[in-house]
């Protein structure tokens, strides 16, 4: 299994998370995988540091909603969190339909897998 990893690069203050075959620069959302450059929205980088911040261990789908959209998320459900999971997934997984870095926890929200801080 791939594991994850985030390192803060000292000459210029960015954080970079590596997240299976994806560098993610989360200071910006530009990302890095198999040679081509993506970018994350807002929301899908807001989504991946929330993610990361708890890396191990499950994320209430609820606790995403507050994160990401704050209390003024009084209009959005559960599925504004799931249809950005999807993307994100899209963007950083290789088999975006069997995932293997971002799992869904049934009933409950998400977890990154293998995420770990290098000194």
């Amino acid at each position: 299994m791939t594991s994850s990893s985030e390192a803060k690069a000292p000459a210029d203050g960015s954080v970079w998370v590596r997240v299976g075959a994806a560098i993610i620069d989360l200071s910006n959302g530009d990302v890095q995988r198999s040679g081509a450059r993506l970018r994350l929205t807002r929301t899908e980088l807001r989504l991946l540091q929330a993610l990361v911040d708890q890396r191990g261990s499950p994320v209430a789908r609820q606790e995403l909603l507050f994160t990401i959209w704050g209390i003024g998320a009084t209009g959005l459900n559960s599925r504004a969190v799931d249809v950005n999971v999807g993307r994100l997934r899209r963007k950083l997984e290789v088999q975006p339909s069997r995932p293997r870095l971002i799992l869904t926890v049934a009933g409950y929200g998400y977890l990154l897998q293998d995420e770990r801080r290098l000194s």
